[in-house]
């Protein structure tokens, strides 16, 4: 049982991430939802810092309870991944995409969603090669619903309207 302050949380995690997404705002905004359990000692907010990181772990769908998630931004881990693991082949796109459709696990504070880098690895990446069946398929159900659409004008009109000039002679 490890328990520590938010600042002392924030700086513990990013002594074993410097890139994390995790802040003490995050962890505040958490705690005032009710996602992790803390305490009050006087004016100061403390949590146990295994309890928090296996609250996040929950949170963001990753099995490994005991470690700390390796949290980012979606542009972020677009970033991480094109540096580290270019061979996949994701994209920010890709991932606001999987976000919007709730195919992984995030946690939304404000507008800002936050995702952990393990979701990256074997047995989640299945999340994200779905992406582009469903996309391709969603595109064409929007092209045969807009021919459908304009075949529905083109059918219902009585002809084509055309416009006569008429001249004025002198």
């Amino acid at each position: 049982m490890k328990i520590k302050t938010l600042p002392q949380i924030v700086k513990a995690v990013k002594a074993y991430d410097a890139d994390t997404a995790i802040n003490e705002s995050m962890l505040s905004n958490l705690i005032a939802s009710g996602c992790l359990p803390f305490e009050k000692r006087g004016n100061r907010t403390v949590a146990d810092f295994d309890t928090a990181m296996m609250c996040l772990n929950q949170m963001l769908g990753v099995e490994a309870t005991n470690t700390i998630p390796l949290l980012r931004t979606i542009r972020g881990a677009a970033k991480d991944i094109k540096r580290n693991k270019f061979e996949l082949g994701i994209g920010e796109e890709q991932i606001r995409a999987a976000v919007d459709e709730e195919r992984i696990d995030f946690i939304r504070i404000g507008n800002r969603a936050y995702i952990a880098l393990e979701l990256f690895d074997e047995p989640y990446i299945q999340h994200f090669t779905q992406i582009r069946f469903d996309r391709t398929e969603r595109r064409r159900k929007a092209d045969s619903s807009a021919l459908a659409q304009i075949g529905l004008l083109i059918s219902g009109s009585q002809g084509i309207p055309t416009v006569k000039r008429i001249r004025k002679t002198a």
